[in-house]
């Protein structure tokens, strides 16, 4: 089977791009995906599909402009698809800002694709993106272990 498979990919005329990231890594595939569809139809792309992207604990990372983008070109039925893991518990994915008293200066935000971690499943958020406040630090500090416990046992 695995010889069938690397058979096909290489006779495969586009490459198929898939981009995945966890946390920082996360925040890099959201910025260089939305750069990548947004470039799409330039002839330096043209030998590419852009595939799905996947992120895990991804802190926010859009201006709305830049999300807006990105979820244009993701629609449903679309052929691309954004899966945005996120656990309730994990501070990293309401930062930033840091603070609520930071959210009017630092206006991030995620693209959609969210799907939330918890005791009863994995289920699709409704409302993208969630308007989840900041934690404070100290629930920062204290719930960071959530950050790295979910993705990686």
């Amino acid at each position: 089977m695995h010889l069938d498979l690397a058979i096909a990919i290489a006779h495969t005329r586009i490459p198929y791009r898939l981009h995945q990231g966890h946390s920082l890594g996360g925040a890099y595939c959201t910025l260089t995906y939305g750069e990548f569809l947004r470039q799409q139809a330039e002839p330096a792309f043209s030998d590419f599909n852009f595939g799905d992207m996947y992120t895990y604990g991804s802190p926010r990372v859009c201006l709305e402009p830049f999300a807006t983008l990105v979820n244009d070109h993701t629609q449903p039925g679309g052929g691309k698809y954004l899966f945005r893991i996120v656990n309730r518990e994990d501070p990293v994915c309401t930062v930033p800002p840091r603070t609520v008293d930071q959210i009017a200066d630092y206006p991030f935000i995620h693209v959609r694709g969210a799907w939330k971690l918890s005791e009863d499943g994995p289920y699709k958020m409704s409302d993208e993106p969630p308007p989840v406040d900041p934690q404070s630090i100290i629930n920062i500090i204290w719930n960071v272990k959530n950050h790295r416990m979910s993705f990686c046992k």
